[in-house]
């Protein structure tokens, strides 16, 4: 009897691990749509809120380009804002560059504030 029962509790394990493998996944999109955009007629200046991390992505958001906490004394000049949407996010954006052009890329406006 011992076995009957140990034989259907490996062979119902097995079954539903089977199921489980076999369940699909959806792949969920992770890049950013730009819905709205707003050109600045000059570049404004912005800096780094904190030291905390924050980063500057490429333009459709899946590649991480720079991190704030490297450039915690820089300026950065925003040419635009824009207002963009994935499947589960959205938020507004700023496109950036330091002084010297080396660094840019589009950054979560909530990371930074606006210079005097």
């Amino acid at each position: 009897m011992k076995k009957v029962v140990m034989g259907s509790l490996v062979l119902g394990a097995v079954m539903g691990g089977l199921a489980v493998v076999q369940m699909p996944q959806h792949a969920q999109a992770a890049t950013y749509q730009v819905k709205k955009l707003m050109g600045f007629r000059q570049p404004t200046s912005y800096y780094a809120k904190s030291a905390k991390s924050g980063y500057l992505w490429n333009k459709s958001h899946t590649k991480r380009l720079h991190n704030l906490k490297n450039y915690p004394k820089t300026t950065w000049y925003a040419t635009a804002k824009y207002s963009m949407k994935s499947v589960r996010n959205s938020g507004t954006y700023l496109k950036v560059t330091n002084g010297t052009g080396k660094a840019e890329g589009y950054v979560w406006t909530g990371y930074l504030k606006k210079g005097g």
